[in-house]
């Protein structure tokens, strides 16, 4: 296969895209945690 199908290009930008939002709300969920944690650590 020389050529490269728009298919497969397009596969791969949904991958792209589908990685960068998993990789944000990966890191929301981490900072929730970590504003969680701070707020345990004032109540006690």
């Amino acid at each position: 296969m020389i050529l490269k199908s728009p298919f497969r290009g397009l596969l791969a930008l949904n991958l792209k895209t589908l990685k960068a939002s998993f990789i944000i709300n990966n890191q929301k969920a981490k900072s929730k945690r970590q504003s969680l944690k701070k707020r345990l650590k004032i109540s006690f």
